[in-house]
């Protein structure tokens, strides 16, 4: 189908497969098991037709609790909790120091959820850090509810469930990999749930 964006990448006995079209956005990720390739996730996100207004979830605390310094389950494995490491320092730090944020998010990052109308690059978020610094707002992270972690080797895919602050909560997949000794994050997924 001409009018439908594929975007295909393999990252060891992963693989991240989006079909999207217009604001539909479907990503399936893959793993490579003994018997084969299996379908691992299968999710959407509709995009809105014009993006929601930031939200400064935690505007004027200046401590994260949860998920930048605990959080409510244990990672099984090694890889696991060093990708859980690295994610908690980004994003304590993400809304103050772009230059910090910038080596653990790959370069292909996509951000992707029901409150935009596109999808943000990783220039995208920096710019979005960076106008946060200058304008002096400060958003905390929202709390993890609950998630379930993939380690496949290179990547690890974290499913969680977040909820803001008086919002429904969300579905947000997230998936690493492994790269010159540290953890990047290749995206960020959600989906509310209604």
């Amino acid at each position: 189908n001409p009018d439908v964006g594929l975007q295909e990448h393999i990252y060891g006995r992963s693989a991240v497969v989006r079909a999207n079209r217009g604001r539909a956005q479907v990503m399936r990720v893959w793993a490579r098991r003994a018997s084969g390739w299996r379908l691992m996730l299968y999710q959407e996100v509709t995009l809105v037709v014009k993006s929601e207004p930031p939200v400064a979830d935690g505007a004027g605390i200046s401590d994260c609790e949860n998920p930048c310094k605990d959080i409510p389950f244990h990672p099984e494995t090694p890889s696991e909790q060093e990708v859980i490491a690295s994610w908690q320092v980004m994003r304590a730090m993400a809304h103050k120091d772009a230059d910090a944020y910038a080596p653990l998010i790959a370069e292909e990052f996509t951000a992707t959820d029901t409150h935009h109308d596109r999808a943000y690059s990783k220039a995208d978020r920096i710019e979005q850090i960076n106008k946060q610094k200058q304008s002096g707002v400060q958003s905390v992270p929202p709390p993890l509810v609950s998630a379930r972690m993939f380690d496949f080797g290179d990547t690890v895919m974290m499913i969680a469930r977040e909820q803001r602050a008086n919002a429904k909560a969300y579905f947000n997949t997230r998936m690493w990999v492994k790269r010159e000794g540290r953890w990047q994050m290749l995206f960020s997924f959600n989906t509310r749930i209604e």
